[in-house]
């Protein structure tokens, strides 16, 4: 290539090089004292500024972290019951900018006092755990938002859906949870776990809020709840 001269130097921080500066040149140059002093100089800045770029990425990633683990449900690492209210006012907003049907399933598992109680509350973690991870990959368009949304209760939030697409989804949901077939002992009603889905839906208006929306999906799930392993709307 035709270089006559390289010129490196190391880019160091608390004595550890980080990476190293190289000059090259096509023709021959001398030793110049005041030219190594300087490119030192650039060298201890360019590492100062390196040091500074990570340490911003890494406070970057810190926050984001933080971020993610505040609208976490700890124990089953879906949406928790902060983020379930947040998304579902953006969502009300949104849908009643475009006109468009906001619904609202929330599912209840039978007799999972009952459960907690046979079994003992580790074991139930472990099925409420297995749950979620059920119903996440049923829910599976990233519009919908499923959360945890009490103790034994999960709540999806379905954007530009009507009731009949929210029934089919919600009874998918109540088939697959029951082909789990987590051995329930104690309930009166099956020998696996089952679980109740209360539906709603609204077209958002200026005149109603989501406070509605979840008023008429819990009277739904009270009604579900009479019955066991069904699902209902309203």
């Amino acid at each position: 290539m035709g270089l006559k001269s390289a010129f490196a130097v190391p880019i160091l921080w608390n004595d550890r090089v980080l990476a190293i500066l190289v000059f090259l040149k096509k023709e021959t140059l001398a030793k110049n004292q005041h030219l190594i002093d300087l490119v030192k100089i650039v060298g201890t800045h360019l590492g100062v500024v390196m040091q500074s770029k990570k340490a911003e990425y890494i406070l970057k990633l810190a926050n984001q972290r933080l971020s993610l683990l505040a609208t976490l449900d700890g124990l089953t690492q879906i949406a928790n019951r902060h983020r379930f209210d947040q998304y579902l006012e953006q969502e009300w907003q949104r849908m009643k900018l475009k006109n468009l049907p906001l619904s609202l399933i929330i599912c209840d598992l039978d007799y999972f006092k009952l459960y907690n109680d046979n079994y003992g509350h580790q074991t139930g973690d472990d099925c409420l755990k297995k749950i979620a991870k059920t119903i996440q990959g049923i829910v599976n368009l990233p519009e919908y938002l499923l959360a945890r949304y009490g103790g034994e209760e999960f709540a999806i939030i379905l954007p530009n859906t009507n009731t009949e697409s929210a029934l089919i989804l919600a009874e998918n949901i109540r088939s697959e949870v029951e082909n789990l077939k987590i051995i329930h002992g104690q309930s009166p009603i099956n020998e696996f776990v089952t679980i109740s889905i209360g539906i709603s839906s609204i077209v958002p208006q200026e005149n109603n809020s989501s406070a509605e929306l979840i008023t008429l999906a819990e009277q739904a799930l009270y009604k579900a709840k009479k019955q066991r392993n069904c699902s209902c709307q309203l």
